[in-house]
């Protein structure tokens, strides 16, 4: 947005793809995306892109899949950041980067992302997010070091997530 704000609706691992919707309809890109560690990115032409559907039917179902899939994740996302607690929302977020998370022992998953970025992810202040985490600190459900989030207690952050 022209002041500055923003709010971040999807978070891409290896082997994601974004993008898309400017090459179907040919308008701007409607959001940005910023790489948080280093990342190796491949770049599919418009004509090779229009090459591929026409050769390959499969490659237009697989779109409207990935299309539909990230519709549903921003629906989800705007419907949690209007009906639930930060708590749950943050809960929530620790919980969806997980699968991209390091072990860092038995049973524990290290998230690493500023609490900023978190903010963004859930539509509220870097200091409400803190104080969620801070709680989840003094439960005993993960331990905060710098930029990472250490779970320890992964089934206590399903529960927070999923009350309103």
């Amino acid at each position: 947005r022209k002041d500055g704000r923003e709010t971040v609706f999807l978070l891409f691992g290896p082997n994601d793809c974004f993008g898309v919707s400017s090459l179907i309809d040919g308008e701007p890109r409607p959001q940005t995306a910023r790489a948080l560690t280093p990342v190796e990115l491949g770049v599919l032409e418009a004509d090779e892109f229009r090459r591929l559907r026409a050769e390959h039917p499969s490659f237009s179902d697989a779109l409207l899949r990935l299309a539909f899939r990230q519709m549903r994740e921003v629906s989800t996302h705007l419907a949690d950041a209007k009906l639930s607690s930060v708590d749950a929302r943050v809960a929530a977020r620790i919980i969806e980067l997980t699968p991209m998370s390091s072990v860092t022992g038995p049973e524990h998953l290290k998230v690493r992302l500023p609490q900023s970025e978190i903010a963004s992810m859930v539509g509220a202040s870097r200091q409400s997010v803190n104080k969620a985490l801070q709680s989840f600190q003094r439960n005993g459900w993960v331990t905060l070091q710098h930029t990472n989030i250490i779970v320890h207690d992964l089934p206590a952050l399903v529960r927070i997530s999923s009350r309103s």
